[in-house]
């Protein structure tokens, strides 16, 4: 599990804090820190 290189990557919500999100990385539902989803670096 994880975003590799040509993942399609698509943000689905934000927490209600604010401190995290959901993706959506080709079929797989990640949630993610804001500090976790900073470091992904999109093209």
């Amino acid at each position: 599990m994880g975003v590799l290189p040509g993942s399609m990557v698509n943000v689905l919500r934000f927490s209600p804090w604010g401190e995290g999100l959901y993706i959506k990385v080709d079929n797989q539902l990640i949630a993610l820190r804001k500090e976790e989803a900073a470091c992904i670096v999109m093209k």
